[in-house]
């Protein structure tokens, strides 16, 4: 029998082996928060109910210990005034929220709090605000940096948003005391506001007189200036030689553009001729020339005398005398040599005209681009003193716009002086209430009163509160006692793990609508059962990886005792029985050996006695009622020996069996009891870890794939055994849902 080979070598075209590295596991613990909420909804259930009566207690209790009360002034901001008579300007939105802004924290700045206490007696305001100002009493001394800083704290203003409000606040434990206090904060704050009008009438009022000074200066030093270029420059003499320039560039310009157009034209004629003069075939005049050429005296009697030749030829033919005459022939000649003399004087003259012609042309283009060389350099000349006289007058124009600006300017800041002055009488003149009448641009629409119902506690308020509070710390423990629990629960656990891949999940029996009678049979005996749908589910995850690698030994291991490992191996067997593989389930749990009880089979002759060698593989190979599914059953106890699984006899035993079947699934102990799963593990070809939900914790997973690992045989993953759906989110949903469907399909 042969040995088995240290390493498999995967078929050709196999995905290559999966190593630690390039699996992948977040380190983050994640929470879902719809199962914890079906999970705790009882305990959330009573948190609520709690917090609601921790509310209700805390209002009462607040109420009689530490109530607050809020006194309140409101106060309206107006536009500034033009003048002194009251008219108001169009309202500004951002200076009127600058100028909000800017009270609102005047009424509660340093200088107002403390004028109220450097300018109030402590006995009235021990009176006036008994349980306030009573605690800054020590010794029989009023303690006023205390009694400041304890202001600054329960005095507050704000701007009402998208109003013209300003909201000013005093909270205290006592009513009255708030609206005593609140009252001397608004009678200060007005009282300052209007010395600070007052300084800031002071104010403008110089800084206008001193505008108006300045534009004066400035209205004189332009006037001289002005007078100065006038003088220097004869401001009508500039004007009158930049007219007679511009007249002379517009007469350029005329000039220059009847130059173009006439060497346009040169300039065609001269194409044209040299077209002719370059034509291949010789040049062929134009008529105009021909007629030209035509008019000449030398060419007219050349043509008179052809014409009497002509004449004598006819009168001849008419006396009768026939061409063979001697007199007739002399004349024919004559005629001939006459024609060709006019042709050559012609081709002569037409050449001399021509050339004539042609050089004519180049030359006067050759004179217009001259004309126009010269016309632009008087052009440039005319423009850059033009420019020059254009600044001279453009510089004049500017001086007078700026001392008009200036006047107008000067009017405006008189206007202004003259109602700075008026409010300055004002100021001077009336009362404090008139003052303030007529010139603040705060005024009080709301004063304060003694409120009768306090700010805090609110009921409203502190039932939420209560719930929200309560409700965090249950929230918390919740959260943290999730986080700690380390125990797997279901997938989301085990892909904390690094490096750990979670092949399938398996749920809890109790949670199979088909209530299979047996766990380890649940594939054969409930095959449209959940349970067996998971297994094909798993079966699925596991085909392609298997068939990829060309594994054929699969062994699967339990991490505790109870984890599952056998029922998972058994059913597992099924499924790939099911889908026409050949199947062989080997027990090798030699602790706990259970397989043969499940099937009815044998215990031996088994495993323990074909590694002994005292049976044959073949005759301890036993058949099941499944023809693809064979079973290899424990052995006898006498040849159980646990050093046996790790023997080279073991790799000859998946070797030979190997060669029969499609795929050899072996069940064994639980890794955390013995060594026997690591033993196996360096004898197949792949191994996968099964856990208990609720049972094992990540901590020993963990060390187990990193065990695994390490061994000759690749670590598929880890598959989830006994998950309940209080643990797993929507599994519950999920398995109805299953369920439903394979009833309306057998149905």
């Amino acid at each position: 029998m042969p040995t088995a080979p240290a390493a498999r070598v995967a078929p050709p075209g196999a995905r290559p082996r999966t190593t630690p590295a390039q699996t992948g596991g977040s380190t983050t613990v994640q929470i879902d928060p719809i199962r914890l909420l079906k999970k705790y909804r009882w305990v959330l259930a009573a948190t609520v109910v709690a917090g609601a009566i921790v509310g209700v207690v805390a209002h009462y209790a607040f109420l009689a210990i530490y109530p607050i009360y809020e006194a309140t002034v409101v106060f309206e901001i107006k536009a500034p005034k033009t003048e002194a008579t009251q008219v108001y300007q169009e309202p500004d939105r951002d200076e009127i929220e600058r100028f909000m802004k800017t009270q609102a924290l005047a009424m509660t700045s340093d200088r107002v709090l403390m004028s109220i206490l450097n300018n109030t007696d402590p006995s009235i305001l021990v009176q006036e605000a008994r349980q306030w100002a009573s605690q800054f009493m020590k010794g029989g001394k009023f303690d006023k940096v205390a009694a400041f800083e304890d202001l600054q704290d329960i005095t507050r203003a704000s701007v009402i948003p998208e109003t013209q409000y300003i909201q000013l606040r005093v909270r205290t434990q006592d009513p009255g005391d708030a609206a005593y206090l609140c009252g001397r904060v608004r009678e200060y704050y007005l009282a300052d506001l209007g010395d600070r009008e007052k300084i800031e009438n002071n104010r403008q009022l110089t800084a206008v007189v001193k505008q108006i000074e300045d534009i004066e200066e400035e209205i004189k030093r332009l006037q001289s200036q002005r007078e100065e270029i006038i003088r220097s420059k004869g401001i009508q003499s500039v004007e009158e030689r930049a007219n007679a320039k511009y007249h002379e560039i517009q007469l350029v310009n005329m000039a220059l553009s009847e130059i173009l157009v006439e060497r346009d034209a040169a300039l065609e004629t001269l194409a044209r001729y040299e077209q002719m003069l370059n034509a291949p075939g010789g040049v062929v005049y134009p008529d105009d020339i021909r007629v030209a050429i035509d008019a000449l005296p030398t060419i007219q009697l050349l043509v008179q005398s052809i014409s009497q030749s002509e004449a004598q030829i006819r009168m001849l033919q008419n006396q009768g005398i026939g061409e063979q005459n001697l007199t007739m022939k002399n004349l024919r000649a004559s005629l001939e040599a006459q024609k060709a003399q006019l042709d050559a004087q012609r081709e002569i003259e037409l050449q001399k005209y021509f050339s004539g012609q042609l050089e004519s042309t180049r030359a006067m283009i050759a004179s217009y681009n001259r004309q126009e060389v010269e016309l632009n350099k008087r052009k440039d000349e005319l423009g850059k003193e033009l420019n020059e006289l254009t600044a001279i007058l453009r510089e004049i124009e500017d001086m007078d716009e700026s001392i008009k600006n200036l006047k107008n300017r000067q009017m405006e800041l008189e206007a202004e002086k003259g109602n700075l002055l008026a409010l300055q009488e004002m100021w001077e003149t009336r009362d404090e209430a008139q003052r303030r009448l007529y010139l603040s641009r705060v005024q009080v629409i709301q004063p304060e009163v003694v409120p009768d119902t306090p700010i805090f506690p609110d009921l409203k308020l502190m039932i939420p509160a209560g719930i929200f509070v309560v409700g965090g710390i249950v929230g918390v423990i919740i959260v943290l006692r999730e986080i700690l629990d380390q125990r797997i629960k279901g997938a989301s656990d085990v892909a904390l793990i690094p490096r750990t891949r979670v092949l399938g999940v398996i749920p809890d029996a109790s949670d199979d609508p088909s209530r299979p009678q047996a766990i380890e049979t649940a594939f054969r005996d409930q095959p449209t059962g959940i349970l067996a749908e998971h297994y094909r589910v798993l079966r699925a995850q596991l085909l392609p990886r298997l068939q990829q690698s060309g594994h054929r030994s699969l062994l699967i291991v339990g991490g505790m005792p109870d984890s599952g490992a056998s029922s998972t191996a058994l059913n597992l067997a099924l499924a790939f029985a099911a889908s026409d593989k050949k199947v062989l389930l080997i027990d090798a749990n030699l602790r706990r050996p259970a397989i043969h009880k499940t099937l009815a089979r044998s215990e031996q002759p088994g495993l323990c006695d074909v590694l002994a060698g005292s049976v044959p593989l073949d005759d301890a190979i036993q058949q099941t009622d499944n023809a693809n599914l064979d079973v290899l059953t424990v052995g006898s106890r006498a040849n159980r020996i646990f050093e046996a699984l790790s023997s080279e006899a073991m790799g000859r035993l998946l070797a030979e069996a190997g060669a029969d079947y499609d795929l050899i699934i072996i069940d064994t102990s639980p890794a955390i009891v013995s060594g026997d799963a690591m033993a196996l593990a360096n004898r197949c070809d792949a191994a996968m870890l099964v856990v208990r939900a609720l049972h094992e914790k990540r901590g020993m997973v963990a060390r187990l794939r990193g065990e695994f690992e390490e061994a000759r045989g690749e670590f598929l993953g880890v598959v989830i055994n006994g998950v309940r759906h209080a643990a797993g989110g929507y599994l519950k949903q999920n398995l109805q849902t299953q369920h439903r469907y394979q009833q309306t399909k057998d149905a």
